[in-house]
């Protein structure tokens, strides 16, 4: 019997999966980690924000002092905390940068408030926030989107398709104004941009396959959205953690 020399063609499902998704990627864990970025971005942003404007406005008083400190010694652990999460959810290691801890309260507290990189950390965080709220309107946007497009031949009958986002839905007026001869004509009608009424199924199906196409890109944004901010986060969050309350 002679056997066949094993071919090197990949079958297509293979090659088009490589192509969506990187290889050693995980979608799934990409975008559960840009979905919760809004979430803790609201949390981030509010320890940071509302922090530092208590401080700042009782420092006069002595008291804001201990409380700008504090919110500088929560930022450092929140940075431990997303270094944890970006390394589970986007497979980046970010280490922690070594540091020769000082000992005793005072030093260390001069220590981490001179420290640059305890201010990467608070931008950091604030930025997750800016970030998080474009990615989550942007993705879930989109999701829906290609959801209502992929299940339009189910529902396309008794509802209008719709694209989610900021599109407007209801009617949009156009007047186009034209010369003719020593006239002056006008014509004006109406579209819409994010709903449309499918009429038969072959419309539907149509529009269905827009819908995985549309799911295809969204997959893939995720996958450079996620690797854009791993890349950024091995920048920012360097901050170590030197501080030990109990001077371990």
């Amino acid at each position: 019997m002679s056997s066949q020399p094993p071919s090197d063609a990949r079958p297509w499902s293979t090659v088009l999966a490589r192509v969506i998704v990187p290889s050693g990627q995980r979608p799934h864990r990409q975008l559960c980690y840009l979905l919760l970025m809004f979430p803790l971005g609201v949390v981030y942003f509010n320890l940071v924000v509302v922090g530092f404007a208590t401080g700042l406005g009782l420092a006069i008083v002595g008291v804001g002092i201990p409380i700008l400190v504090l919110v500088l010694v929560a930022a450092t652990g929140v940075a431990a905390l997303e270094r944890t999460l970006v390394r589970v959810l986007l497979d980046v290691e970010v280490a922690a940068a070594p540091v020769e801890r000082k000992s005793g309260l005072w030093a260390r507290t001069i220590q981490l408030v001179t420290d640059g990189r305890t201010w990467k950390a608070n931008a950091y965080l604030l930025s997750v926030f800016v970030f998080g709220s474009l990615a989550f309107g942007l993705i879930g946007s989109l999701l829906a989107t290609a959801w209502s497009f992929l299940t339009a031949p189910l529902y396309y009958r008794d509802a209008p398709v719709v694209a989610y986002g900021p599109v407007p839905r209801g009617d949009v007026a156009l007047d186009i104004l034209f010369g003719w001869d020593d006239l002056l004509v006008g014509l004006t009608t109406t579209f819409r941009l994010g709903s449309w009424r499918l009429e038969t199924l072959p419309e539907a199906l149509l529009v269905a396959g827009f819908g995985a196409v549309l799911l295809l890109v969204t997959v893939r944004l995720v996958s450079v959205l996620a690797t854009l901010w791993g890349r950024y986060a091995r920048v920012m969050l360097v901050v170590p953690n030197y501080w030990r309350p109990f001077g371990r």
